[in-house]
């Protein structure tokens, strides 16, 4: 999909240098993370930065540089300690560092920090005849990356801008946190909340985290997520080592890819869809987490569903395309889901064939007329509506996906949305 490139803001930011400070990494360093890592791989946060630095830099017309820390858990959940300075280049215009680290708990925040404060106050020294136009992009409320920024921004200028996605509170919520953790992480929301107010502006995925942080202080830009026309198109094609067989005729496939977790819903699918006893309907599942056992031994006891595991982004693509309906069945009810948008749910959309989501407060309302809301929140409620959408015909389940389709790939395309923030820094700047 080609875009008309602006060029008002190709002015604006040609002497804007900017530095991206977060997790984005090389796709073929994510794929071997997804291999290692213990727990539940950051794949939904690798590719929302790569489209938003996609989406930003085709808008300026130049690259931005790029600060990383390489996404792992702590060791033994990733088989690595040490992690040392390292140069590459996401395109030929740009300088993009790993931010060197201790992967031990305790020792990788402040280790991560030392070097990350170190690292951005080069970067700032070195375009310091920028100084009233340099910019800091932060990905995520990590400490040692916001405070670094905010000391270095005092010593040598800019202004810092920071995405959002998900509240300090609820970040990390899955892991089993030792008695020193649970010290810490009161203390480390404090501080990311005071900073926070800080920012020259907040880009949030919902409005309530902005509201929630520091709406009345600090400007806001909500931006739910992004998706990459190319990423889609590339799923349309056979992908080696996937073998799909082909369905019978009449075939219903209902498929979930994300983290197998019951605070995803994932219990409550399994039990919806033992509920439902037709032989042709099948339930395909994708992703890792702490109810991979329980998938897998439901998938023992009933021969119609299948656990793909974990599977690369263009092959989750690949079966999405296969299957009937999508299901995003996240319980509304948690208090941390009115903080986040499910970034799966414009992928499914944009695949073209009908979603299920539950209404979760931090999903937009114009999402409304191109998703099927499962309202009553029960395996007997979720097995109803599935049933009820299986039982239309394929021309109508078609027509509703494409509209979805449509509405993501025209509203929702990481161009539109870098679109929307640059011209917000550029207001705040």
């Amino acid at each position: 999909m080609d875009f008309i490139k602006d060029k008002k803001n190709n002015d604006y930011y040609k002497d804007n240098p900017i530095l991206f400070v977060g997790f984005a990494v090389p796709q073929y360093l994510m794929n071997e993370i997804i291999i290692l890592e213990k727990r539940q791989p950051q794949i939904a946060a690798h590719k929302l930065q790569w489209n938003i630095i996609n989406g930003i830099e085709e808008n300026i017309g130049h690259g931005i540089d790029l600060l990383s820390s390489v996404p792992v858990s702590d060791f033994p959940n990733y088989p690595k300690i040490m992690f040392g300075l390292n140069y590459w280049s996401h395109r030929g215009d740009v300088q993009d560092f790993y931010i060197p680290f201790i992967n031990l708990t305790i020792l990788k925040h402040i280790s991560r920090f030392i070097s990350a404060f170190m690292m951005i106050s080069f970067w700032l020294l070195r375009h310091k005849r920028h100084k009233n136009n340099l910019l800091i992009i932060i990905y995520g409320m990590h400490s040692p990356h916001v405070v670094a920024a905010i000391l270095g921004r005092w010593l040598f200028g800019g202004k810092i801008f920071l995405i959002v996605p998900d509240l300090p509170e609820f970040m990390d919520n899955g892991i089993n946190r030792n008695v020193l953790r649970k010290f810490i992480k009161p203390l480390d929301c404090a501080i990311l909340r005071k900073t926070a107010k800080k920012m020259n502006g907040l880009i949030t995925l919902t409005k309530h985290i902005a509201n929630d942080l520091a709406a009345q202080t600090v400007p806001y830009l909500v931006v739910e997520g992004a998706v990459s026309i190319d990423m889609l198109e590339s799923g349309s094609h056979q992908v080696n080592n996937l073998s799909i067989n082909a369905t019978d005729k009449g075939e219903r496939i209902i498929f979930y890819a994300g983290g197998l977790s019951s605070e995803y819903g994932v219990k409550i699918l399994l039990d919806a869809f033992s509920l439902l006893p037709c032989h042709n309907y099948r339930l395909w599942l994708c992703g890792s987490g702490k109810m991979e056992s329980a998938v897998k031994n439901a998938a023992m006891r009933d021969h119609r569903i299948i656990y793909w595991g974990v599977k690369t982004n263009s092959e989750v693509i690949q079966l999405e395309k296969h299957s009937t309906i999508l299901i995003n069945p996240r319980p509304s009810n948690n208090e941390f889901t009115k903080y986040s948008f499910p970034s799966k749910l414009l992928e499914f959309m944009a695949s073209g064939r009908p979603v299920i989501t539950t209404p979760l407060k931090g999903i937009p309302d114009d999402y409304e007329s191109y998703v099927n809301i499962l309202e009553d929140q029960s395996p007997a409620g979720l097995a109803r509506l599935i049933e009820n959408l299986f039982n239309r015909t394929d021309d109508e389940l078609s027509n509703f996906g494409e509209r979805a389709k449509q509405f993501v790939i025209s509203q929702k395309n990481y161009h539109k949305q870098g679109l929307r923030i640059v011209e917000f820094i550029k207001c705040n700047s």
